[in-house]
C-alpha cells in the first residue's frame, strides 16, 4: 500500500524511538552487571539475566541456568555383526569430572603448541588423565601428536 511522505516519516519516527529505547534499556542492564564485576563480586549467584519486552511492558530479571556439567558415563548400544546382534559398551570419561563452561584451566607462559599439549596433560586439575593428540582451529589442524605409543 502506498503512503504519503508524512505518514512514512511518522512510522519511521516511531521505529527510531523504539530502537533507541531498547538500546538504552539493554545498555543499562549490561552495565548493572558490569558494575557488579567492577565491585569485585565473584559469586556467580549475584549476576542475573535480564529480559525486556517493551511491547507488553515486561521486565524480567532471573538467575542464569546452571551450566551443563561433563561427567563420566557408560554408553551402551547394540550393533549387528554377521547377522547377530552384539551388545556394546563404551566408557565416556570426563576430565576433569563435573567440568562446566564456567570452569577453566589456567596455563601461564609463552610456549609452543607442543609445550602447551604437555602442560595440559600434566596440569593438576586434569589428574594426568588426558592426552592431547591434536588441536584444531575450525577445520584446520594446528597441532598433531606423532607419538604412536598412545595407541599401544
Amino acid at each position: 500500500k502506498n503512503e504519503d511522505r508524512h505518514k512514512c516519516r511518522m512510522i519511521a519516527g516511531r521505529i527510531i524511538a523504539a530502537i533507541a529505547t531498547t538500546t538504552a534499556s539493554i545498555t543499562g542492564f549490561v552495565f548493572l552487571e558490569v558494575y557488579k564485576h567492577l565491585l569485585g563480586m565473584e559469586d556467580i549467584n549475584k549476576f542475573n539475566w535480564n529480559t525486556i519486552n517493551l511491547a507488553t511492558n515486561i521486565i524480567i530479571s532471573e538467575m542464569p541456568a546452571d551450566p551443563k556439567q561433563k561427567y563420566s558415563w557408560v554408553k551402551k548400544g547394540e550393533r549387528e555383526d554377521g547377522g547377530k546382534i552384539v551388545k556394546t559398551e563404551a566408557a565416556i570419561i570426563a576430565v576433569p569430572e563435573n567440568f562446566t563452561c564456567y570452569d577453566f584451566i589456567d596455563i601461564k607462559g609463552d610456549m609452543s603448541l607442543g609445550q602447551l599439549a604437555k602442560a595440559i596433560t600434566s596440569h593438576e586439575k586434569l589428574q594426568g588423565g588426558l592426552t592431547v593428540t591434536g588441536m584444531f582451529a575450525g577445520k584446520a589442524s594446528i597441532y598433531e601428536s606423532t607419538d604412536i605409543s598412545i595407541y599401544e
